[in-house]
């Protein structure tokens, strides 16, 4: 029963016997059991009367690197279970594993879908974090008018804002439509406004983003201007001590 607890299972999919195990599993719809076993990587959001199902974006969980890899989370989601599976190891199912073993209590599949969502965006947040650093670093830089290689430190930078924005938007869109979409089905609401708390977080995240990508833009558009303006002062020196 439900009251009891919940099931949570997290497959493997590139595991022939879980692959197996989703085929032959009984009360799944087709839509449900072909979100699970499809290999494409398109966020997706949707629903039936009995259970949700779909893909979000999460990171690859590598000890040796903190670049935030995307790879996608596949699940199905009814009363009383959680299905997850993935191809490579993820981020949000690693850390929320040891929340569990460190004996956090979780009400119910979808405050545990939500946690694992937030696991993601905390992700995020902490690289943005990072690159704001590493903004203000060369921001010290310019304006102290030391400028070695600061242009191309830029790159990464931009580089990683990008690709944030991108995996944002992709939560962003499937949580705004679900939250639109299945708003008169009153089954569905404990799902619905988890969607809506977690779109705007969501907000919040993209919105830090845009103004680090503003940033970028404006210390690429001021170390340009320095460069060019380099020689010229420069040749003023030169002419200065001839005369």
């Amino acid at each position: 029963e439900p009251d009891d607890g919940f099931l949570w299972l997290h497959l493997d999919l590139v595991d022939r016997l879980a692959r197996g195990w989703i085929e032959k599993l009984a009360g799944l719809s087709p839509a449900a059991r072909q979100t699970l076993l499809a290999t494409d990587e398109h966020p997706l959001l949707d629903c039936d009367r009995e259970m949700l199902w779909g893909v979000f974006v999460d990171t690859i969980e590598d000890p040796e690197d903190d670049s935030l890899r995307a790879a996608p989370m596949r699940f199905v989601m009814g009363d009383g279970f959680l299905v997850t599976g993935r191809r490579h190891p993820v981020r949000s199912a690693a850390l929320m594993r040891q929340r569990l073993d460190l004996g956090h209590l979780v009400e119910g599949p979808v405050a545990l879908f939500e946690l694992m969502i937030s696991q993601v965006l905390g992700a995020i947040a902490e690289m943005l974090r990072s690159i704001r650093t590493e903004a203000d670093e060369i921001e010290d830089r310019v304006l102290e008018d030391r400028l070695h290689d600061e242009s191309r430190q830029l790159v990464p930078l931009r580089r990683t804002a990008v690709r944030l924005r991108r995996q944002l938007a992709g939560f962003r869109g499937i949580l705004k439509h679900f939250a639109e979409d299945h708003a008169d089905k009153p089954r569905h609401a404990g799902s619905r406004e988890a969607a809506e708390r977690l779109f705007r977080r969501i907000e919040e995240l993209d919105q830090e983003v845009l103004e680090i990508q503003d940033r970028a833009r404006f210390l690429q558009d001021e170390i340009a201007a320095r460069s060019a303006s380099s020689p010229v002062r420069r040749s003023i020196g030169l002419v200065e001590a001839i005369c």
